[in-house]
């Protein structure tokens, strides 16, 4: 399991506050630069300016992907339940492929995932949200899947938490193949 970056417990948290600071942090810079321009040079038709305009573009940026960590915020595992997941892997919580805060996005749906894990040829994943469309993550998922050259592993996302930590059990216990492991990283690479 992940101690840092993505798959870690609060990460969605953690990136909507970086985010926020970058997007401060460049702002404060842009209008640095403008107001340097405008005060030494008395006016505001300077290549200062522009550079000042220019910059705008990454913070906006920084501000569309904060705003989308804290919206992605609200569906981040409970204490709770990652202390149960903690408890459950045990020992094998080093080698296991399991992460916490993914939120997945698609062109037309969004797909909140507050524990993920790959083993035995499966991923499973818990989701807290009811309204969340299982099946269409699951096609989401095994689109992706195909388009990567993955294959032999199947797709469940639970919306019932006690039916999720009975399957983590069954799980845990396997060990990981290559499959299992791009199949990990094409999970990172799809969430947020």
């Amino acid at each position: 399991m992940a101690e840092k970056g993505k798959g870690s417990f609060g990460y969605l948290k953690k990136q909507a506050i970086k985010q926020g600071l970058f997007a401060l942090g460049l702002l404060a810079v842009c209008a640095t630069i403008f107001l340097i321009g405008f005060f030494w040079l008395t006016q505001h038709n300077t290549i200062l300016t522009v550079v000042a305009v220019l910059g705008l573009l990454p913070v906006a940026k920084f501000i569309v992907s904060m705003i989308l960590f804290m919206k992605a915020e609200r569906f981040s595992c409970a204490p709770h339940l990652y202390d149960e997941v903690m408890k459950i892997a045990g020992d094998r919580k080093d080698d296991l492929l399991a992460g916490f805060d993914f939120y997945l996005t698609s062109y037309d749906k969004n797909f909140p995932l507050s524990v993920a894990c790959v083993a035995k040829d499966c991923l499973i994943a818990y989701t807290p949200w009811e309204k969340c469309d299982c099946n269409k993550c699951k096609e989401h998922f095994e689109e992706y899947m195909k388009k990567n050259g993955i294959s032999g592993i199947s797709v469940k996302v639970f919306t019932d938490e006690k039916k999720f930590l009975e399957r983590f059990k069954q799980v845990r216990d396997d060990d990981t193949t290559e499959n299992e492991k791009a199949m990990y990283r094409l999970l990172l690479n799809l969430s947020l």
